[in-house]
């Protein structure tokens, strides 16, 4: 092919123009040049996307504002020349791109793509549907354009409005400002010069900021970026619910998933991965009457607040770990190194001891609940609706976790929980349990060095009521458990200075002591949300399934006794 035409074209070729897609999402290509990569320098022109038919040659690609600009230069067969006469005569008049999609985020229910490449521009006769049978054995995006060609011979740029060069003033001004404040005004001289945006430095100084110099943000470890970089903004359950049913709806929630999926593969393509601590975490919430109508609640000073309902697993001190991502193996040691007296008179050695290590594996386990919510209740935006979603999910999770962290059988897919671990001390009792019985399992975990601080007792809800009334020995007005208030929403009392609390996990008669830091709780990536927005099609119902992968293992069994008979 020659193309050795003088004459050249002015066009449009991307723009921020909202592009519907098949799924409903409303898709945007953010304009910015850090934000756009080009196969080559200058791109082909085809027809129609057939890459068997270039008809010319897209060059001197560059920014207009918020448009993506270029030369177009038709070739100088037969062919070519007719379709540029059809240009000439307004016959032709649109142009569509083939592009990649190498990164996007989800902002006000549209997919917002940050990053993408271009491959190819093409003339097509009328504006076709996107997703229709063009380029369908490509694995690249099309993307109609309604353009205007502008002929000439020299190009023609177009000016800033007052409202783009306002906006831009006003980032170059903060880029400065917060170079200046950090110390990295170089740095910020050369994002300016180089086109970047504001919240690109933002992020490059986030990165480079010295330890000393922290920003004023909330804790990072373990979050996904959005929740960092958006932390003024509320996270809702049911926001994330409504996403999954209709795009429109996706915003931040959906832009947390994109973060979390870039170590956590969906299960369903079409669900969305909440942060663990969204459902699990302990927080304070605020409710009304769900007896009644769901309704928004304008008014913050009516509503009562309460602390929402976490498992007996949160309160027991357990080591845990978060955003893991595959197997991890924990070290421990299996002895220590020896330490002796040692007189300075040179007739004694220091014994030597050499300290020996082992590890605990933690794998993956899936635990998953399922709920049925009507299509009216999800569409609520009330904050009742969001604690009943919340409360949904939390409830049973937690549930099934004290029953993996207490009692998990070691089988059917569930860890294996403290009282069935093996080599935990067991202290044994005959008819009831006794003040000697709770004072002797103290004993064993001291005698297995197990220190005294940071132990919690937890009994079955018949023990309970029993260990309320047991006198610590014979009329003496003072009882074995020792009810009182505590900041602990789940701690109902004391038992010989220790806190205590109830799971029905805990088997009748029993009662377990343990120091919780011995042992591990590891989550592995976030919570998955899947929707089904058909569960029950006649009934209008919906079914939510929620999937968290995690696994416990005892680190020191020592660290565990079982009263029991």
């Amino acid at each position: 092919m020659e193309i050795r035409e003088a004459d050249f074209y002015d066009g449009t070729i991307a723009t921020e123009t909202p592009v519907a897609r098949a799924n409903g999402e409303e898709e945007i290509l953010v304009m910015h040049p850090a934000n756009v990569e080009l196969h080559t320098k200058e791109l082909p022109l085809l027809e129609n996307h057939d890459h068997n038919k270039q008809i010319g040659v897209v060059e001197s690609i560059r920014f207009v504002g918020k448009k993506l600009m270029a030369r177009i230069r038709f070739a100088n067969d037969e062919y070519s020349q007719m379709l540029k006469k059809d240009v000439d005569d307004k016959i032709r008049q649109n142009l569509s791109i083939g592009y990649r999609i190498l990164d996007y985020f989800y902002e006000n229910g549209k997919k917002m793509v940050n990053k993408f490449s271009i491959h190819e521009v093409s003339l097509v006769p009328i504006p076709a549907d996107p997703n229709s049978g063009i380029g369908r054995n490509s694995d690249l995006s099309y993307q109609v354009r309604n353009i205007e060609f502008k002929k000439g011979k020299n190009m023609n740029e177009e000016k800033l409005s007052r409202s783009e060069a306002r906006k831009l003033r006003d980032e170059i001004t903060e880029i400065r400002d917060l170079g200046k404040l950090h110390n990295m005004s170089d740095e910020a001289d050369d994002f300016i010069a180089n086109g970047n945006s504001l919240e690109q430095f933002r992020s490059y100084v986030l990165k480079n900021i010295a330890n000393s110099e922290p920003l004023d943000l909330p804790s990072t470890i373990n979050k996904a970026p959005a929740l960092v970089r958006k932390h003024s903004e509320k996270y809702s359950l049911n926001e994330a619910i409504k996403g999954c049913l209709d795009p429109k709806y996706r915003g931040f929630e959906f832009e947390v998933s994109q973060d979390y999926q870039r170590n956590q593969e969906l299960k369903n393509e079409h669900g969305v991965i909440v942060p663990t601590e969204q459902v699990l975490g302990q927080r304070t919430m605020t409710v009304g009457n769900l007896a009644g109508n769901v309704s928004d609640i304008s008014d913050s000073a009516k509503l009562i607040p309460f602390v929402q309902r976490i498992g007996v697993y949160s309160s027991i001190g357990l080591t845990e770990f978060s955003g893991m991502s595959s197997d991890v193996k924990i070290p421990r040691g299996t002895s220590v190194a020896t330490a002796s007296f040692l007189s300075l008179d040179g007739a004694s050695d220091i014994t030597e001891g050499t300290p020996t290590m082992d590890s605990v594996s933690m794998s993956p386990t899936s635990l998953a609940c399922f709920s049925e919510v009507s299509h009216k209740l999800v569409l609520q935006s009330s904050v009742d609706m969001e604690n009943y979603l919340r409360s949904l999910m939390s409830e049973s999770i937690a549930n099934k976790l004290d029953l993996a962290v207490i009692h998990g059988s070691g089988a059917s897919n569930q860890p294996t929980g403290m009282l069935n671990a093996s080599g935990i001390n067991v202290e044994t009792y005959t008819s009831a349990i006794a003040y000697s019985d709770l004072a002797n399992a103290l004993s064993t975990l001291a005698t297995d060095s197990i220190p005294l601080n940071g132990l919690s007792w937890v009994v079955n809800p018949a023990e309970y009521g029993t260990l309320q009334v047991k006198d610590k020995g014979t009329d003496t007005g003072q009882f074995l458990l020792e009810t009182g208030v505590s900041n602990d929403v789940n701690q109902v009392g004391t038992m010989l200075g220790y806190p205590v609390y109830v799971s029905e996990h805990v088997p009748a008669g029993e009662v377990l002591l343990t120091r919780g830091q011995h042992s591990a709780l590891g989550f592995f990536g976030g919570l998955e949300l899947d929707v089904n927005p058909y569960q029950d099609f006649q009934k209008g119902t919906i079914g939510i399934r929620a999937i968290q992968d995690f696994d416990f293992q005892v680190l020191n069994a020592n660290s565990i006794c079982k009263i029991s008979t």
